[in-house]
């Protein structure tokens, strides 16, 4: 089993609610992420540790965090009661009237509706769940793309398969500007001075300590545009005559296949 599957719900900065911080940090604080991954993964999910769970954080420290540790919990309550009050603070204290979006690939439409009741029942934020097929959902989140262009959705469960087994796959994937699956262009100075700064350090212990300063702010949701849900792990199931297969880490190595064979 491998870490290898980001999946987030997108929250576009170019339209009213969304560009309010305190309207995204609200959203972050409440959702039930141990919810999400024992009803759509079984349990099997990594928690959100921002990058890959062991990079920077593990995911037990991950359970200690505001909004990601368990909504049940002392901690929890807390999360969910200031995420009440920053909704008040933006002007909602009764929630709001939304539209959510999905493609129509692996489990984010499953996802999608959980996190839509969540919201409803926890910060009356409403709103109706589109569903697409999976080039068309492309095109309707690329209308945020253009500088000048609010985009056509608002709230949209996504994931970002990581091509590399390295956090760089994250910040380019999610967290930079021009990322494939940051599609209103988000970006931070803090971030991209972490990302350079971290792409040069050869020391792993150093890097490592670089990465969590950046998971530390994105969690914090200060400004931030991608609210992690849970890491999906890949599970392969392999006939014992297949010979030579060796489970990959990420989308990308899934592809190779030249040292397989078959052995009866």
């Amino acid at each position: 089993m491998s870490p290898g599957f980001n999946v987030g719900l997108m929250l576009n900065v170019k339209k009213k609610p969304f560009d309010d911080p305190r309207v995204r940090r609200a959203i972050y604080l409440a959702i039930d992420r141990q919810q999400i991954n024992d009803i759509v993964l079984d349990g099997t999910g990594g928690e959100t540790t921002i990058f890959m769970p062991g990079m920077a954080y593990t995911e037990e420290e991950a359970l200690t965090w505001p909004g990601v540790r368990p909504k049940d919990s002392a901690g929890g309550k807390e999360d969910l009661a200031e995420a009440k009050k920053l909704m008040a603070e933006a002007g909602f204290p009764d929630g709001f009237k939304t539209k959510f979006d999905s493609r129509k690939v692996s489990y984010y439409s499953p996802v999608c509706q959980i996190v839509k009741e969540q919201l409803k029942d926890t910060l009356g934020i409403e709103g109706d769940l589109q569903i697409w097929e999976s080039a068309a959902g492309y095109k309707h989140y690329g209308t945020a793309r253009a500088a000048d262009a609010e985009g056509d959705w608002e709230l949209a469960c996504q994931g970002e398969g990581m091509l590399i087994l390295d956090a760089d796959a994250v910040f380019g994937g999610v967290y930079r500007a021009g990322g494939t699956r940051n599609y209103t262009d988000w970006t931070h100075p803090t971030v991209e001075a972490l990302f350079e700064k971290q792409k040069v350090e050869f020391d792993l212990a150093k890097r490592r300590e670089i990465l969590r300063e950046t998971a530390d702010f994105l969690r914090g949701f200060e400004d931030n545009h991608w609210v992690t849900l849970v890491w999906g792990r890949w599970f392969w199931q392999v006939h014992r005559d297949i010979k030579g297969f060796n489970p990959p880490k990420t989308v990308q190595y899934g592809f190779k296949h030249e040292d397989l064979w078959l052995d009866r």
